[in-house]
Parts: C-alpha cells; sequence; structure tokens
C-alpha cells in the first residue's frame, strides 16, 4: 500500500480494501488454497504431510505408525506448540482415517483439516488454541492397501473395504464379549501398539456410508441389535452430540439421513453403536477397555467414495465440527499424582476412579491423567497406587474452557508406613447429598435439618404437614426477623407423584448448591426474596413406588388412594374432601406474598402454565390467562436453559416428544409433545389425552385468588428414572430454576398506607383491594391483590400501561396510571384517606 497514493484512491475502491482487511484479521480466507479438485495417492499424501512439516517446524512432526502389509507407511502429522518440547497436562488426540479402505472422505478431510489447522494458527483463534493446548495427531489412512484398490464414485460395495488380504480391520480387534477367530492382521497389531503405548485421551474414527456420529458400545452381549450404552455413556453421547451438531448437515435428519431402514434408531445425527446393529472386534471398544482413550465412530457420508467434485463440499459440512469435536479434550478433570514425602517423584499406574462410574484410567509415565467428565457437575475422585494410601477428594467440573483446558486437581498419594495424621494433603468433602433420588421420607428430613444446623441465618426448617411428616425450608437473610417475612415469596416443591422422583432430588440438590456458592446470584436473591422449597408433599405415596419404573404408577396416590396433582380441582367440583397434604399445602400459600410458583415433576418434557381448565368456548384449543404473554416468556426462558449445550438432553425448547427425547430410548410411540417447551396447560392436557375435562387445578386457583404465577414443569418423561439419570436433570435444573427465582426481581411492589397528614409516621393498611386495569384494548384484567399484614403487595404483570385502582373499606378510593416493564421493579406507595362520615349525630 506503500506505492498508492492514498487521496486519488476511488471510494469504492477505500471500501473495498477496508472490507478485505477486516476479513483477513478475522481470519477470512484461512484455507482458501486447499485444493479439494481430486483424490490424493497416497505419495501425493505423503508429500503433502512432508512439505507441512518443512513449512512449520516447530509445530509439526511427521511419524509412520509402521508399514501396511503391501508395504505402505501409515503416515501421520503430528501438530502442537513446540512439538519437540516436553508438555506437562497437554491432552493427546489423534484422529484416525480410512480404515475401510473405499471409505474415502475422511481421509480427504483429514488432509485438508491439517492444512487449516497449521494456515489458521495465529489467525484463527480457536484454531490458535488447539494448536497451544492439544497434542493433535492425525492419521489420514490406516489401509492404504485397501484404498489402492477402491474405486471413485463406489457408493456402496466392499471392493476396497478390507486390506490386501481382505480382512476387515474394523472387526479385527480384540473384543469383550467374543474371541476373534481371525487372524491379527499387521496393520492392526501395529495400531494396537500405538494405542496402548500413547496415552491418548479423546480420538474419532472417520468413515463412511451413512451420516451419523456413532459412540461405544458397538457390541451387545447377545449380538442383538439394542442399546448397549458404556460406563461414560453420558459423556459419549455429548462427544457424538458435538460433532453432530456441529457438522453442517449430520443432526439436520431425524433419522434415515441415507434412506436405509437399519438407521430409523437414529436420533439426530447420533446413535449407539450396538443399538444401530451390534458388531464385534471394532477400534472403537478396544481403545475404551484397553486404553485412557474415548472414541467415537463418524460416518461422513452416504456415499463411500463419491465423485471428486463432492469434497469442497464435504470439507464445509466436516470443518466446524472437527474444531468442535477436538475442543472437547478439555471435558473434565486432569492433574499430576505426585509421591507425598519424595518431592518430585510422580506415581506412575496410578488408577484414578470416579464414584458411580465403574470405568477408570491410570496416570502415565509422567504421572499424568486425563478424566473426561459431564460439565457442570460434582465428583467423588479416589486415586489409589500400589505401595500408597488411596486419595479421595471431590471436585466440581465447570463448563468447558477450550483456552486454558480442564481444570486441574493435581493429587499427593501417601506411601504405606507413613501415618496419614502427619500428612499435610486433605482430602475435600461436602455435605450434599449423594446421587440417588431414592429419598426416605428422613432421609429428606435429615437433609432439610442439615441444611438449617449449617446455615441457620438463611435456613428455617418447618412443618407442613405433621402427620405425614411433610417438610419444607425457607431460605432468605436473617431468614427469621419480621424483615425477612415482608419480601416476596418464591414456592418450590415436588412429589405430588411421589413416583415422579426427578423434581425431589432436584430440589434438594438445588439448596445444597444454592446454600454453598454454587449458584450466581444466590446472595442477592436471599436478600431480596424469600424461597421456600418442599421435596415431597406425597410421603405416603413413596413406599408403593416402583425403583427405577419409567412408566409404573404406583407411588402416584397417596395412603388414601387419591391423586394429589386433581385433589384440588376435585374437591372444586365434587363433595370430594380436600386431602390433609393438600390443604396445608395451600396454607404455606396464606402465611406469605408468593408471586411465583413451580411444581416439578415427571411424564413430560416441557413447562405449562394457567389455565388448564375448559374455556368458556370450548371449540378454542387454548385457554389463556390475562398475563399469557408474561407466563409464556417465563415458562419459555426456563426450557431455553434446559438441556441442549453440554447436557446429554436435547433442549426443552425442540418441543420433541418422549420418543425423540429419553436418553434411554424407552419410548417408541410417537407421542403429544409440549410446542416449544413452553405451552398452555389446557391446549397440552387435551393434547396428551391426560385432559379431565370441567378440572381447575392448583395453577389455576393461585392465579385466580392469589395472582400466583404458577408453571408444572415437566423434567422428563419417565415418572421413575435411573439413578444415571437423576443426577444430570438436577444439575441442568440448576440455571433454569434459578432464572425462575429471578423474577423476583422485577415486579410490581406497592405499599399501600394510611394518609395521616399531621403525623409522619407511615400506617400500613390490611386487606385493601387493588385492582389493574389494562389501557390496551382486548386485554382482560387479571385479578386484584389484597395487602397483607405490612400493607404491601408483590406482583407479577404483563408489561403494558394500567390504571391501578386501590379501594379499602373506610379510605376514599385512589387511582394512578403506571406502566410495566418486564425489565425492571417497579414500587410504589399509596397513600389513602380516611372516607368523609356521611352520619348525622344530633345532640339532645
Amino acid at each position: 500500500l506503500k506505492d498508492v497514493e492514498m487521496k486519488r484512491l476511488p471510494v469504492m475502491n477505500l471500501i473495498y480494501l477496508h472490507v478485505l482487511l477486516l476479513l483477513l484479521l478475522c481470519g477470512w480466507g484461512v484455507g482458501a488454497a486447499i485444493d479439494t479438485s481430486a483424490y490424493y495417492t497416497h505419495t501425493e499424501m505423503y508429500n503433502i504431510m512432508a512439505d507441512l512439516e518443512d513449512k512449520y517446524p516447530q509445530t509439526t512432526s511427521l511419524f509412520s505408525i509402521g508399514k501396511s502389509i503391501q508395504g505402505r507407511d501409515l503416515w501421520g502429522l503430528r501438530i502442537t506448540r513446540n512439538v519437540n518440547d516436553k508438555h506437562t497436562l497437554r491432552p493427546k488426540m489423534k484422529w484416525i482415517g480410512n480404515i475401510h479402505g473405499n471409505e474415502v472422505i475422511g481421509r480427504q478431510v483429514l488432509i485438508y483439516f491439517m492444512q487449516y489447522l497449521l494456515e489458521g494458527d495465529g489467525n484463527v483463534p480457536r484454531v490458535t488454541a488447539l494448536v497451544d493446548t492439544v497434542d493433535m495427531y492425525i492419521v489420514p489412512t490406516v489401509n492404504p492397501d485397501g484404498y489402492s484398490m477402491a474405486s471413485v464414485g463406489q457408493c456402496s460395495g466392499i471392493t476396497g473395504r478390507g486390506n490386501s488380504h481382505n480382512v476387515d480391520l474394523n472387526r479385527n480387534f480384540p473384543d469383550q464379549y467374543r474371541a476373534n477367530t481371525d487372524p491379527r492382521q499387521k496393520e492392526t497389531k501395529l495400531l494396537m501398539d500405538w494405542i496402548t503405548e500413547n496415552d491418548f485421551v479423546l480420538s474419532a474414527n472417520l468413515h463412511g456410508g451413512s451420516l451419523v456420529a456413532s459412540y461405544g458400545f458397538d457390541g451387545s452381549p447377545n449380538g442383538r441389535s439394542v442399546n448397549s450404552p458404556t460406563p461414560d455413556d453420558n459423556v459419549f453421547r455429548l462427544l457424538a452430540r458435538t460433532y453432530a451438531d456441529n457438522h453442517k448437515t449430520m443432526s439436520t435428519h431425524a433419522n434415515k439421513p441415507c434412506g436405509e431402514s437399519d438407521e430409523i434408531v437414529f436420533d439426530s445425527g447420533i446413535v449407539n453403536g450396538a443399538h444401530w446393529y451390534s458388531l464385534y472386534g471394532g477400534m472403537q471398544d478396544f481403545n475404551y477397555l484397553n486404553s485412557n482413550c474415548f472414541e467415537i465412530t463418524i460416518e461422513l457420508s452416504c456415499c463411500k467414495y463419491p465423485q471428486a467434485s463432492q469434497l469442497r463440499t464435504e470439507w464445509n459440512n466436516n470443518k466446524p465440527a472437527l474444531i468442535a469435536y477436538t475442543e472437547m479434550i478439555h471435558l473434565g478433570v486432569k492433574g499430576v499424582v505426585h509421591d507425598a514425602v519424595e518431592s518430585g517423584v510422580v506415581v506412575v499406574d496410578a488408577i484414578v476412579s470416579v464414584a458411580n462410574i465403574d470405568h477408570s484410567v491410570k496416570t502415565n509415565a509422567n504421572g499424568e491423567y486425563f478424566r473426561l467428565l459431564l460439565p457442570n457437575n460434582e465428583y467423588e475422585i479416589t486415586v489409589s497406587a500400589d505401595g500408597y494410601h488411596p486419595k479421595t477428594f471431590t471436585v466440581s467440573v465447570g463448563d468447558i474452557n477450550t483456552q486454558v483446558g480442564a481444570m486441574v486437581a493435581n493429587v499427593e498419594l501417601l506411601p504405606i508406613g507413613y501415618n496419614t495424621a502427619t500428612s499435610t494433603t486433605t482430602t475435600t468433602t461436602t455435605t450434599a447429598p449423594e446421587v440417588s433420588y431414592s429419598y426416605t421420607t428422613e432421609d429428606i428430613n435429615k437433609h432439610l435439618q442439615l441444611l438449617q444446623d449449617e446455615y441457620p441465618s438463611r435456613v428455617h426448617l418447618f412443618t407442613v404437614h405433621n402427620a405425614t411428616k411433610m417438610k419444607g425450608v425457607r431460605l432468605s437473610d436473617d431468614v427469621n426477623t419480621p424483615d425477612a417475612k415482608q419480601r416476596p415469596t418464591v414456592v418450590l416443591f415436588a412429589g405430588l407423584h411421589a413416583n415422579e422422583v426427578a423434581g425431589t432430588y432436584t430440589l434438594i440438590s438445588y439448596l445444597f448448591k444454592f446454600l454453598q456458592g454454587e449458584v450466581e446470584g444466590a446472595d442477592i436473591l436471599l436478600s431480596a426474596a424469600n424461597i421456600i422449597v418442599i421435596p415431597r408433599v406425597n410421603n405416603d405415596g413413596f413406599s408403593l413406588a416402583v425403583d427405577d419404573d419409567c412408566f409404573s404408577t404406583a407411588g402416584s396416590t397417596n395412603s388414601h388412594s387419591v391423586d394429589l396433582f386433581y385433589d384440588f380441582a376435585d374437591a372444586q367440583t365434587s363433595s370430594h374432601s380436600m386431602q390433609e397434604e393438600t390443604s396445608s399445602l395451600l396454607r404455606v400459600f396464606d402465611q406469605f406474598d408468593v408471586v411465583l410458583s413451580a411444581y416439578f415433576g415427571g411424564g413430560a418434557y416441557g413447562v405449562t402454565y394457567p389455565f388448564s381448565r375448559q374455556p368458556i368456548d370450548v371449540t378454542q384449543p387454548t385457554n389463556n390467562s390475562p398475563d399469557v404473554e408474561r407466563m409464556h416468556n417465563i415458562a419459555e426462558a426456563f426450557a431455553r436453559l434446559f438441556g441442549g449445550g453440554d447436557t446429554v438432553f436435547k433442549p426443552m425448547t425442540s418441543g420433541l416428544s418422549c420418543a425423540l427425547t429419553d436418553t434411554e430410548k424407552r419410548f417408541s410411540e410417537v407421542d403429544n409433545s409440549i410446542t416449544n417447551g413452553a405451552m398452555n396447560a389446557h391446549e397440552f392436557f387435551q393434547s396428551s389425552g391426560l385432559y379431565r375435562p370441567g378440572k381447575e387445578f392448583l395453577g389455576d386457583v393461585l392465579y385466580d385468588t392469589k395472582g400466583v404465577f404458577h408453571f408444572d414443569i415437566y423434567l422428563g418423561c419417565c415418572f421413575y428414572d435411573f439413578d444415571r439419570t437423576i443426577g444430570q436433570i438436577a444439575n441442568a435444573a440448576v440455571k433454569p430454576i434459578t432464572s425462575l427465582i429471578n423474577n423476583v426481581h422485577f415486579l410490581f411492589v406497592a405499599t399501600v398506607l394510611e394518609d395521616v397528614s399531621s403525623s409522619s409516621s407511615k400506617t400500613p393498611i390490611q386487606n385493601a383491594t387493588i385492582t389493574f386495569t389494562p389501557q390496551a384494548d382486548k386485554r382482560i384484567s387479571p385479578p386484584p391483590s389484597i395487602t397483607g399484614t405490612f400493607g404491601k403487595v408483590f406482583r407479577l404483570l404483563t408489561q403494558g400501561e394500567y390504571l391501578v385502582s386501590v379501594t379499602c373499606e373506610g379510605f376514599q378510593p385512589f387511582r394512578q396510571f403506571v406502566v410495566l416493564s418486564e425489565e425492571q421493579d417497579y414500587t410504589y406507595e399509596f397513600k389513602l384517606t380516611q372516607a368523609l362520615s356521611t352520619t348525622t349525630t344530633t345532640t339532645v
């Protein structure tokens, strides 16, 4: 640019130049020079890799795993910053392609990926972070002999699938379920040695012939096509989901991306290998069972060997997924295990195990361990080694950090023979409940008592119903003071159906996280509100519930065989007397200024809001309250935060049926769903077949009589779910529950006082009625509010302009226009003057 006379440069050229500079700064154009016009021969592939090593000597190292039967090298390129230096706690990642010689897209894509990583280093931040933090090993083909026999345009068939001995290498590894009778091939032996001699953490094996990310196990015990999960099923599902969702088209197909009948079991781009079809001798399972490495198998294209004209499209489809999947190596926890006495001595082959996960990893020659774990969960980890006392500690694994890597938890083990009392090492403990939701009533009350004992100024334990030992806790700063009782209140409860255990465990787990400082904004909420939590309403029903039974309704009723979920409605419309559990729960709402409540149950996936009863016009599909807009926004915010992302669950906002959202695949029917995860209760009950005509459920009663916004939150389609799922539900619900409670920051707050001009004191007026008349056309007025002991009213209201009217017997009415937004708190003082007496007094 120095030779350009800028003042004479045309204006449009200046604009183009400016845009070009911005694009270059953002990494645009990186990889543009990659040649995707043709397939590479084995020699051409080697030349590209050798040229890259020459061009980038500080970040690349060319290597060979060994030679194939016909003498071709299994070339790979190692890519990492300062490749020749030793790097502590830098995890190793491997990409494998072309194990089936006629499935070639993976082979080509990995060649492009090498070039993109090296060109993008220093230009694309995510690529730079990978080169800085990951030790990547990329092997485009491990079956070069088979590739030499395959032909362009061969979309199906097996020519070139096997090696030069026509043996399928991905059926040639040792297997946990069946002995492999085929002679172990040279290429297989090379791969087995390479896998077990290196401490790889994460891997992907690229195939073709379908479009799906498949995770282990690949085989089932009986050889049938059934779900065969590993102990780390949740992590594997997340890994597969990451690739599928970042691929341009893989997750866009609910199933059958290539039209094959067996693809019906696909779940929007992912599948358990054995559920698709059971196979034995696969490399994927060998990695997991014989090393520290987690590997998935990725099918990249329906055509195994498409025309070269498709290569650019396939590269663009896969590029974002390759980056995102590599970043997943930073899941979980890593560390170095040292001898606690001998300075600088590391412990090799120490076993690192995680409570409730039947799979361990070992430390490598440098004493390092890497353990992939699901984010935003708490884990109890035990490290043990021959000659040492075991060490147990608890870690809270947060969100994945692609810039820094997995969280670090270094460990010191004390040699046997040394007194543990003199050791300076410590074990982290926690009072949080174990990941088990089989809570007896005594278990629940013990946990609640523990919380009050540990946080006496913030937790008040109270009895809701004595006969059934139903208890709850109220959380607030200075919880036992009069000031605390004047704050707006949120009520969270579960267990109307005692067999819907996810809600009970979720609330108890949330209490511990909230009070232990793991919930963002908890201190602010405690100073602003009362939070009442009742983990289970129907204690008697729990003894009847069937452990791990997804579909059984046993335990859904109380000891009188009454369904408490319908009890509110039945008591309104018949001679049926309300059950004591139900009436006791309602009394809680009478004692505090409740603005929002939520019931946490199961049997569906999503959030519903009033009304549930039939509309006056029975032809209408919905029956919305006057505050439907605000209710829907709150429900949708919960659903938007639940599932997706780093969790194993489909986003609640997907609005998918149980058949498509249940992580254990226990539903085969295409049942009704909660649209977008947030739906009017009447519409849901009617469409699902659960609706009982004329019923007015709890949410309707609370809104009509108190203006309370009530939500029924269905955390999963199963009633009594598996242990391995319940902890995930509880963790996935933390942010959504917090968003629900945060609505106390956006209220209409009014204090009604007696206007006494001769006095500076403020006398609150109890039992004043406040009505809200919307000024927008066709909007119906929400229910009125009644002031309590302190003359206060707290309300959630839909944004807009209202005429607020305040009336009370013995006082002149007061009116004021207000304009409300959902984005802030509005506080008003309304002063009423005493009414003039109309009575004439005669003196006799």
